[in-house]
């Protein structure tokens, strides 16, 4: 039997991530959100209307603002 320094290991490889790796390491790539001024949050809330204003999209035919 040889000593065991002078033994030599296989060179470990790297299993493939497993998917929930993949999952973590997608959910850290994604864009930070960032502070927004009041001005934009006004702005957007001006862009939503509520249910009762929008549009009626039944197939009876008729238009109901």
């Amino acid at each position: 039997m040889s000593q065991v320094s002078a033994r030599k290991l296989k060179p470990q490889t790297q299993p493939p991530p497993t998917l929930h790796e993949r999952i973590l390491e997608e959910i850290k790539a994604e864009r930070k959100l960032g502070p927004v001024s009041p001005g934009e949050v006004r702005r957007a809330k001006l862009v939503f209307r509520p249910l009762s204003m929008s549009f009626s999209f039944d197939t009876s035919g008729e238009v109901q603002p």
